[in-house]
């Protein structure tokens, strides 16, 4: 018996162990350069029982369906297992819409851990700001940050509507492949919108993905999409079935789920003291903007996409790693000589002309990626297998749909201190059955 107890203990142990190194692995932080403060009336965990009203809508939005003519059902829309779910239903095909009822404002970061369905019912899962959709906002200002078109990359469009008058600009589309595979629909990953304004200088605007800049739009409007207040909105859609894939009714029921949304604003400035009035616009972010390793892509067409690296969010380590994959064109990676010429950042800033060349020069890659990453080694053995990890993907102990119970979900996503007590009241537990 004292055995079954001992060896239960060290089940136990391994256990909450193996979810707290899965925990810290998953958790992301705002990007640097900024001091950022959790908006905790705009974010939300989902560890209730139920969605929290005050800060959500279920249902239409201001569309009742989607282009299929699915409609948005408010009960697909719910709380479980410490995640927000949006749930597809076959026969009759319904989907789900949330959105917030509060809105993004400009100056701020917001952060999403979610995933989308498997890729087996070709069912389209979004994350994308919008609306209110009104006159007085002309022009709107779209961006889905997540459309999943493809289900082993990110996919961000960019769109401006007018009322009356439609769509009026952009419609601007931009793919991303990390470098170790992923598969949004089937592991959790870590989506980051952020929107600056600082004093003097251009719009900051970047999508994250899994701690790496992801996307830096290339359009004239970035201070429309920078500065309007919007929602944050998750759907189910049909565009996918309206490129000709079947939907997957096989595969349905099933949902979508969102692991958390933190919405952070601006403190102040931080290590420098430049008062731009939001966070520095310095060499950093020249070099955060020149290491965007999306390719653009005509729009819902998943073309050939891709990068062979990019940047990482570690302090300084932000140039240098923007080769990419579509078709060698230097116009890819826009940027990387004002990223050199930005100068006040020493090495971590010059190796970003080395990736602009079709081919490139090798030895130019090369000492590009070992100067901007961390401890000198190539940006890609540095910071993209490690900080992939930390995003999030994998799928083990990640929710409680992956077999990890609610306790340990919630658990998961307390504070360090209280997973520190929790862990010590583990190993104190096994060493008293140990000793017995």
């Amino acid at each position: 018996m004292m055995r079954n107890v001992v060896t239960g203990s060290r089940i136990v142990f391994l256990a909450l162990l193996f979810d707290f190194a899965a925990a810290g692995m998953a958790k992301a932080t705002p990007p640097p350069g900024v001091s950022w403060v959790q908006d905790m009336s705009r974010s939300d965990e989902f560890n209730g029982t139920t969605l929290d009203t005050t800060q959500w809508n279920t249902g239409p939005l201001f569309y009742s369906s989607s282009g299929a003519g699915w409609p948005f059902k408010a009960e697909n829309g719910y709380v479980s297992g410490g995640n927000l779910h949006l749930r597809a239903t076959p026969n009759p095909v319904t989907i789900a819409a949330v959105h917030s009822k509060w809105l993004i404002p400009a100056n701020s970061y917001i952060e999403i851990r979610a995933k989308g369905l498997p890729q087996a019912t070709n069912l389209l899962f979004a994350i994308w700001v919008q609306g209110p959709y009104e006159a007085r906002y002309n022009d709107n200002a779209e961006i889905d940050i997540q459309e999943i078109f493809r289900w082993d990359r990110l996919t961000a469009n960019f769109h401006l509507w007018r009322i009356p008058g439609g769509h009026v600009a952009d419609g601007i589309s931009y793919e991303y492949r990390p470098p170790t595979p992923v598969n949004v629909g089937s592991e959790f990953h870590v989506y980051g919108l952020e929107r600056r304004t600082p004093r003097g200088q251009p719009p900051v605007l970047r999508i994250w993905f899994d701690d790496k800049v992801a996307v830096v739009p290339r359009t004239s409007n970035n201070a429309y999409y920078a500065t309007q207040e919007r929602w944050l909105i998750f759907s189910l859609e049909s565009h996918n079935q309206s490129r000709g894939l079947p939907l997957g009714t096989a595969y349905l029921p099933d949902s979508a789920q969102v692991d958390y949304v933190r919405l952070y604003t601006i403190g102040s400035p931080v290590d420098g003291g430049l008062d731009t009035g939001a966070g520095e616009a310095d060499a950093r972010d020249v070099a955060y903007d020149s290491a965007s390793a999306a390719v653009e892509v005509a729009p819902g067409t998943g073309g050939a996409g891709g990068s062979s690296s990019q940047s990482t969010r570690a302090a300084g380590g932000a140039a240098g790693s923007t080769s990419t994959a579509a078709g060698g064109s230097g116009g890819n990676v826009t940027g990387s000589t004002s990223a050199a010429a930005a100068g006040g950042s020493g090495g971590n800033v010059t190796g970003s002309t080395s990736t602009t060349a079709a081919g490139g020069s090798a030895g130019s890659v090369t000492g590009s990626t070992s100067t901007a990453a961390a401890g000198g080694s190539a940006g890609n053995a540095t910071g993209s297998t490690s900080n992939t990890a930390a995003g999030g993907s994998p799928t083990t102990s990640t929710s409680a749909s992956n077999g990890c119970s609610c306790a340990l979900a919630a658990h998961r996503k307390a504070a360090p201190a209280a997973w520190l007590a929790l862990l010590a009241t583990a190993l104190a537990t096994y060493a008293r059955h140990r000793r017995s």
